[in-house]
């Protein structure tokens, strides 16, 4: 596969001319070391300077591990085969991969038994493994259990965590390198507008010095922000009115906030509609809206799941000519470009699903291809120049190989596979 222009542009600038498409890896080249049918895992990939990471296993080891790749190459960045530092096993699971500038931070365990204490956090620059935060710490009066969702900008990492306290409990935990962990959210904090502590955290998100965060009490569902030493904000909540739709209500917000340079962009769902919402200096304006129209002249009729850096977003939207779903893009003029879609035929194959992540200045895409033969693969769109986090080698020739793969049984296999691995 080489460069899909889905214009007549042949390159993607921030500004007026149309983005393109280009091709990084897919399920027929397998990492190094990797044998057996490689399967590239739902999450979508993360763009980390000029590396796109991704998660991978194959049908014959459901084992999940975190690669890197570019057009040159694939390097393994914890797999089955890795050993983890400070232990005589190898990762038995590798995932939850951030970017943070100059490292890849990751949650890893080389225990999945029901006995394993948990993931622990690792970081990755250079080749060289690192551990950052070990199950089993105690943070204040509390000891880790285990990790879910990890953001990492800079030399921060915020971390959904789990601890033992007697029974298994939950707080959001800020590390840095220079200073020790600390919870900054825990089950005994109670978000302003409410009366009963917290229930459940999710999706810590890094902004700047804060942490903006989703948080659920009882009916009420909301996004906070903490600010140090302790102070909460709402961002917004089911009682926050939506801006220009007449006193409604927000019902739902999108899984994951994204921090830009301009605030911090949410998807919120209300009667009527679901949009791309911007939150600065404590003020709430619609960013990508029901009725927006694209630069290709269609219109949004809802726009979903924003991710972005710097002063890039991308997001998923439905338009009035499109209903099934496109990943789009905003670029810092306030253009919206569509970039790729399901129901699009690009290298001969018809795409079924897309998931998006974005940086600062690239798009990165895990696109699921309807089958046979049952293919997925990594896209991304470039918007100007990044630094590079690390130089790799090339590994293996680039291109689409035959894919050989038994029909019928092992279909059914992947499809199967497919299900159990969904991730939010």
């Amino acid at each position: 596969m080489g460069l899909i222009l889905l214009s007549l542009a042949a390159a993607a600038t921030f500004g007026s001319t149309p983005p393109s498409v280009e091709w990084v890896t897919d399920s027929t080249v397998n990492p190094p070391g990797i044998t057996g049918n490689f399967f590239i895992e739902m999450p979508a990939p993360v763009p980390c300077g000029n590396l796109v990471l991704f998660n991978g296993s194959t049908i014959e080891d459901s084992r999940i591990g975190t690669y890197a790749a570019t057009p040159n190459g694939i390097e393994v960045i914890a797999n089955a085969s890795t050993p983890v530092p400070g232990s005589s096993g190898q990762f038995e699971e590798a995932w939850r991969e951030s970017c943070g500038d100059s490292r890849v931070v990751f949650a890893g365990d080389d225990d999945l038994s029901p006995a394993s204490l948990g993931s622990s956090l690792y970081s990755w620059s250079g080749g060289s493994i690192s551990l950052l935060l070990a199950a089993g710490t105690t943070i204040g009066p509390i000891q880790l259990a285990g990790l879910n969702d990890v953001d990492a900008k800079s030399d921060r990492v915020a971390v959904d965590a789990r601890f033992f306290s007697p029974g298994i409990t939950q707080a959001l935990v800020l590390a840095s390198s220079t200073e020790p962990p600390q919870i900054v959210a825990d089950l005994d904090d109670t978000m302003p507008g409410q009366t009963d502590p917290v229930t459940i955290y999710a999706r810590p998100t890094i902004t700047g010095t804060d942490l903006v965060f989703h948080a659920r009490t009882g009916s009420n569902l909301g996004l906070y922000r903490w600010t140090a030493p302790s102070s909460f904000a709402v961002v917004a909540d089911t009682t926050t009115q939506v801006p220009g739709e007449g006193g409604t209500t927000f019902g739902i917000f999108d899984v994951l906030p994204a921090s830009l340079d301009y605030g911090t962009v949410f998807g919120g769902g209300y009667l009527g509609g679901h949009g791309l919402f911007l939150s600065s200096d404590g003020e709430l304006e619609a960013l990508v809206a029901p009725g927006a129209v694209t630069a290709e002249g269609e219109t949004i009729t809802a726009a979903f799941l924003p991710t972005g850096a710097g002063s890039l977003l991308s997001f998923r939207a439905t338009t009035v000519e499109r209903p099934q779903e496109s990943v789009f893009v905003r670029t810092p003029d306030g253009t919206l470009w569509r970039l790729l879609g399901v129901g699009d035929t690009i290298d001969g194959e018809v795409v079924g699903t897309v998931n998006v992540s974005a940086s600062a200045h690239t798009v990165a895409m895990r696109v699921d291809f309807f089958g046979p033969p049952w293919i997925q693969a990594i896209y991304k769109a470039e918007f100007g120049g990044e630094p590079a986090l690390v130089e790799i080698p090339t590994l293996m020739p680039i291109g689409l190989i035959a894919y050989t793969l038994a029909l019928g049984a092992m279909a059914v296999m992947i499809i199967a596979a497919t299900k159990s691995r969904l991730v939010n």
